[in-house]
């Protein structure tokens, strides 16, 4: 059975930047359209896509308390992402989970 509502996740334990994973297979999230944010923690958050080496930032956002919880949704067509869907948390505490497809 196919969906068209799809989840990716990254929790970050030892380091603070990296892919973004599939959540039903680990797989590293590319070539995708972002429509949905939920990202927990304190500090700037930053969504970029890699493509050929050159990082390109499409979403970036703060969360200013411990209290603050980002639940961000995007219209239409969301924000494209070519190649490597990355990213950039504040510290290893935080946690990010994308609604893509």
């Amino acid at each position: 059975m196919a969906t068209n509502i799809n989840y990716a996740f990254a929790s970050f334990v030892s380091t603070v930047d990296g892919p973004l994973l599939q959540v039903e297979n680990d797989v590293t999230l590319t070539n995708t359209r972002i429509h949905g944010i939920h990202a927990t923690g304190v500090g700037t958050f930053t969504l970029s896509d890699i493509v050929g080496g050159v990082t390109t930032t499409k979403i970036k956002f703060v969360n200013t308390t411990a209290a603050d919880v980002s639940q961000i949704y995007i219209e239409d067509f969301g924000v494209r992402f070519n190649g490597i869907v990355n990213v950039e948390v504040p510290t290893t505490a935080s946690t990010v989970a994308v609604q893509y497809g």
